[in-house]
């Protein structure tokens, strides 16, 4: 899964809604035709008309989740979430601690 870091998001910022579309469609395809496909899982699916992506490695429990008005906006914007209720450090813009993540 492609890293997702304060810079990425500050990019994605300033895409063309067209560029965040092709690049997270790009991200997803490579994600899931990739060679340990069986090794992630990825939900996609809208609440409260936000679109809301969520992949998660299943060799390691690490996850990261994503919301936005667009899918694109969803899965650039995906932030690491828990992993088997343990917290790594790796500290966010809020303070909060954060797991880190490498898939």
């Amino acid at each position: 899964m492609a890293p997702h870091g304060g810079g990425e998001r500050q990019r994605a910022k300033t895409m063309s809604a067209s560029e965040a579309q092709n690049k997270a469609e790009e991200e997803l395809l490579n994600l899931v035709g990739g060679v340990d496909v069986q090794r992630f899982v990825v939900a996609i699916y809208r609440h409260a008309d936000r679109w809301v992506v969520e992949a998660t490695d299943r060799s390691s429990g690490l996850s990261r989740v994503g919301e936005g008005s667009s899918f694109a906006e969803a899965w650039l914007q995906q932030e690491p979430k828990y992993a088997y209720g343990s917290v790594a450090n790796d500290h966010g813009s809020d303070g909060l601690d954060r797991p880190r993540q490498s898939f």
